[in-house]
């Protein structure tokens, strides 16, 4: 069946390369320095907390803010704190892409479980403008992360787009929360594996996307 919607995840997905996975890097520690505040402890014992929760929760750390009492209001505050300016730059190539696949009759959509005010910081240091998207799902303040490894937020895509699952694609790093969720949903899903193995169909980065497209003609 032909794919009519393309979604994407934001980091380390759409937006990639070496200088974005530093940007991306300064994340673990900056949530034990977080984790470490809010608790009153030392950050080497909020590392601890961290990694186990990141073991627990398929690399998921923050749950340790959750298990802990305390809000994730916290957690999203210092994100929205690192200025992404530095890291990222002009992206022509994913721009180039997006129109490419806009012009061959894609919809398309971004969803992140960062800040939706940080992704729309960083789409906008990439030259990318984030009205590409029909669809451009992150997260909000107070409110649950849309991904957070749930089928959830997918299900309410397929609804909101009248879509049959098999119509989408989504595409993401993260095997944890972009690509198993999707597939439970039936949506067909594209793993972004960078120089690794994936047991899923993948790619090494989006460049090669619109090659891989022609599989679905």
């Amino acid at each position: 069946m032909k794919i009519k919607l393309i979604l994407f995840d934001i980091d380390n997905t759409l937006i990639y390369g070496e200088s974005a996975s530093r940007y991306y890097r300064q994340y673990s520690p900056l949530l034990e320095k977080t984790l470490a505040s809010c608790l009153g402890i030392s950050v080497p014992e909020a590392k601890r907390i961290a990694d186990e929760h990141r073991r627990m929760f398929h690399g998921r750390g923050e749950k340790s803010f959750e298990t802990y009492g305390v809000g994730l209001s916290e957690w999203y505050e210092s994100i929205c704190s690192l200025d992404p300016r530095p890291f990222i730059g002009e992206m022509p190539r994913v721009r180039s892409l997006l129109r490419s696949l806009r012009e061959a009759g894609y919809e398309l959509g971004a969803i992140t479980d960062g800040p939706i005010s940080q992704a729309d910081r960083i789409l906008s240091c990439a030259g990318i403008d984030k009205n590409t998207f029909s669809l451009f799902t992150g997260w909000i303040k107070g409110r649950a992360m849309p991904k957070g490894g749930e089928e959830q937020i997918f299900r309410k895509i397929i609804t909101k787009k009248k879509l049959k699952p098999e119509e989408i694609l989504m595409i993401g790093d993260s095997v944890n929360t972009d690509i198993l969720p999707a597939q439970k949903c039936g949506m067909n899903i594209l793993h972004v594996k960078g120089n690794g193995a994936s047991e899923f169909p993948s790619i090494s980065s989006i460049e090669e996307l619109l090659q891989y497209l022609k599989t679905y003609e």
